[in-house]
């Protein structure tokens, strides 16, 4: 199953770079390294977070990395990452906003 990441993920991973970069710029190429890594690693067991919400019958998934969660469906075809986002943060509006808005990020 392939993995397919909205630009929104796209532009979360980013900003977590941004983010940790200044303050230890190899913990930020690590911590986003593992995001990714586990991102992907959706395709072999895509069914492993916790549903969350539905969306038109297809469950939005959140999977705990560290301090980290992973907002994402899965379809008959692909696991499609929304968000990218710090456990700390204000979650829930952002990620409500996206699946309103499709996969046409």
């Amino acid at each position: 199953m392939r993995v397919e990441f909205s630009l929104g993920a796209r532009g979360d991973l980013i900003a977590i770079f941004d983010y940790l970069r200044p303050r230890n710029p190899r913990a930020a190429r690590r911590i986003v390294s593992e995001l990714e890594k586990r991102c992907r690693s959706l395709s072999r067991s895509p069914k492993r977070g916790a549903p969350v919400i539905s969306r038109r019958g297809v469950p939005l998934r959140r999977l705990v990395v560290g301090q980290y969660l992973i907002f994402y469906e899965v379809t008959d075809e692909k696991v499609f990452i929304n968000a990218v986002v710090h456990g700390a943060r204000d979650y829930e509006p952002l990620v409500e906003l996206r699946i309103s808005a499709g996969k046409d990020d």
